[in-house]
């Protein structure tokens, strides 16, 4: 799913750089800036990210791109607030990265802000992988009786 959304958001950049001047890049930018006004003060913002992302292409008014990315964000906070915490990689200015490059028109650039988000969010993914218990792992360790 993430691979998906990855490619899906990414490809969509083109379109929404011809948005540039839409009131949804406005509201884009007033998220953004929530975003870092919660992590100076030690705060999560899931909702903010959520909602900019879906603000990002509602001026496409495509409903199947709003729905992989309200089911994205359902499928990723099921895997508990891990997956929702910023990883090293602070919101803020890797969407507001993204709507200066936007707002420009520049849909190579804010293709390439979008991969580098995407990074993090690969990375928070990947650490919870690590810590998750494997198929058959019944959480016994050591001489259980297991050969």
């Amino acid at each position: 799913m993430l691979v998906a959304r990855e490619a899906m958001e990414v490809g969509l950049m083109a379109f929404a750089a011809k948005l540039s001047s839409g009131p949804e890049l406005a509201e884009c930018e007033r998220l953004a800036e929530l975003m870092g006004e919660r992590e100076a003060a030690g705060l999560p913002c899931p909702d903010l990210d959520k909602e900019f992302h879906l603000q990002l292409y509602r001026g496409l008014g495509n409903t199947l791109v709003d729905q992989v990315i309200e089911t994205f964000w359902e499928l990723f906070a099921r895997l508990g607030p891990n997956a929702v915490a910023p990883g090293e990689r602070r919101l803020a200015p890797v969407h507001l990265a993204i709507v200066r490059a936007l707002r420009k028109g520049d849909a190579e650039l804010a293709a390439a802000e979008m991969r580098a988000h995407f990074d993090d969010v690969r990375a928070r993914t990947a650490a919870i992988e690590e810590t998750a218990p494997s198929a058959g792992d019944d959480g016994n360790r050591g001489g259980g009786g297991r050969t």
